[in-house]
């Protein structure tokens, strides 16, 4: 970032003096490319980024292509082993972050205007993502001790988590007294 402007910088400069008519030219190093996602993952920091394998999931491009270690982990590493379900945290479906081995994104027809994919493209750019041929999220609590956990390769999601489209139970916070009132508008 900091070669960029003082590229642009340096264009800007040249360009503003009449006598001096050569153009410039700046060359950004190149990126590396995130190193594609895999079992390596499983010995790694869980915040160590890497892309998205489109072999295992297609995703629209390198925005929604990287992911990290823990996610990719828990969405697909966790998902190919029979023996372990995978599950989700709250703060991963809170951000539509997970990408179950075993979803594809929901159809049309099952989400309302307010979450369609043009306005919620996460988390592979194509909308969010439901258990196949149903409008079910691909993480549900519901899903532990299931065969959808264990062999279709959905996630169980970890409770509580008490946000749209969650199905834990009983997360609701107790209210035990008002301690003040405001009147609005």
């Amino acid at each position: 970032m900091r070669a960029s402007l003082l590229c642009v910088a340096t264009l800007a400069a040249s360009r503003a003096h009449a006598a001096e008519k050569t153009e410039k030219t700046c060359e950004e190093p190149p990126v590396e490319p995130w190193p594609t996602c895999g079992d390596w993952c499983v010995s790694r920091d869980p915040s160590t980024e890497c892309a998205i394998d489109r072999a295992v999931h297609e995703c629209a491009n390198d925005y929604f292509c990287t992911t990290t270690c823990g996610l990719w982990n828990a969405s697909v590493v966790q998902a190919r082993d029979p023996d372990v379900e995978a599950s989700l945290s709250c703060d991963a479906f809170v951000r539509m972050a997970g990408y179950a081995l075993g979803a594809e994104v929901c159809a049309d027809d099952c989400l309302l205007a307010e979450i369609k994919p043009n306005r919620y493209p996460a988390p592979l750019g194509f909308g969010l993502m439901c258990a196949p041929g149903t409008c079910d999220p691909a993480a549900q609590s519901r899903y532990a001790g299931t065969e959808k956990a264990r062999s279709e390769g959905l996630a169980v999601l970890l409770c509580p988590c008490n946000w749209f489209g969650a199905d834990c139970p009983d997360d609701w916070v107790r209210v035990e007294r008002i301690v003040g009132k405001e009147v609005h508008g």
